[in-house]
C-alpha cells in the first residue's frame, strides 16, 4: 500500500522517499520490548544510517505515533509530520480489546507453509472487507526454507501481542514535550473523533482536517484524496523549512 503512494510522481518526483518498517514489522528486526520511544530512536537512527539531517515523518496508526514521538525527542531534525487517523491519545480499552482480538484472530490463521494465493483465500475468507484483507496480506512473505514457494508472517506477532499496552497507549504531552513544528493529522470523517485540543497540547501547529466517507484507513477507503493531501501537506512543509 504504502510502495504505492511512495512511487507516485506526487510524492517521489521532488524528493526522496524511504518505507521504514517498524521493529517487529516486515523486514526490521524482531524485538521483545517495543516502546514508542523505541520506535522513534529506531528511526533516528535508521536516519543516521542513511546520512539524513532532517526529514519529514508520515504514518498511520503505530507508525504514525512513532512519527509523533520522533518529533518530539527530535525537534530539529523533524522538519513537519503527518499522521494518517491517529492522534497522540490513548486507546479506548474498547477499542484496545478489538485491536487484541484482531491479532490472536491473525495469528489463528493457518497461513505458514501455504503458497501465497493460499493465504490470501484463508484471510479473505476470515476478513471480508477486501482492503483490510489486502492489508493484512502485505505482511506476508515468502519463505526461504522451501525456496521461495510458500509463505510466512513477516510481523512478531507475539511480541505485538505482549506490548499491546504500549502499542494503544500514548504518553501524556507533559513527559514527551511539545513539537512546535508543523503537525498534520488527517483524520476519516467516520473515525473516532478527538477535541482538537487533544492535538493541539502537543502539538501547538497542528492542523486537522477531516476525510470524508474514510474510516479509520483512510490511505485505503480514500486513496487519491489521501495522496492528494499529502503532497499538499509536504510542500507545506517544505516551503516552510526550506528542505
Amino acid at each position: 500500500m504504502w510502495r504505492n503512494f511512495a512511487l507516485n510522481d506526487a510524492i517521489s518526483r521532488q524528493r526522496d522517499v524511504f518505507l521504514v518498517d517498524l521493529r517487529n514489522h516486515g523486514e526490521s528486526d524482531h524485538h521483545a520490548s517495543m516502546t514508542y520511544e523505541e520506535m522513534a530512536r529506531d528511526v533516528a537512527r535508521f536516519a543516521d544510517s542513511r546520512g539524513l539531517e532532517n526529514y519529514t515523518l508520515i504514518g498511520h496508526n503505530l507508525g504514525a505515533k512513532t512519527a509523533m514521538m520522533t518529533a518530539t525527542l527530535f525537534p530539529q531534525r523533524v522538519n513537519g509530520i503527518i499522521c494518517l487517523d491517529t492522534a497522540p491519545a490513548t486507546t479506548a480499552e474498547d477499542k484496545k480489546q478489538l485491536t487484541l482480538a484482531s491479532l490472536e484472530q491473525i495469528k489463528r490463521l493457518p497461513v505458514v507453509g501455504r503458497t501465497r494465493k493460499e493465504a490470501l483465500d484463508l484471510i479473505k475468507a476470515e476478513f471480508k472487507d477486501e482492503g483490510i484483507a489486502n492489508f493484512i496480506a502485505n505482511n506476508l512473505v515468502y519463505s526461504d526454507a522451501d525456496n521461495h514457494q510458500t509463505v510466512e508472517w513477516s510481523l512478531n506477532i507475539d511480541a505485538i501481542i505482549a506490548n499491546i499496552d504500549n502499542i494503544v497507549g500514548y504518553p501524556d504531552s507533559p513527559s514527551v514535550g511539545k513539537y512546535e513544528g508543523l503537525a498534520y493529522f488527517l483524520n476519516g470523517a467516520l473515525s473516532v473523533r478527538y477535541a482538537d485540543e487533544v492535538f493541539t497540547n502537543a502539538f501547538p501547529n497542528a492542523r486537522v482536517a477531516e476525510v470524508e466517507g474514510a474510516g479509520h484507513y483512510i490511505h485505503i477507503d480514500k486513496g487519491s484524496t489521501v495522496l492528494q493531501l499529502i503532497g499538499e501537506c509536504l510542500a507545506e512543509i517544505e516551503a516552510n523549512t526550506g528542505r
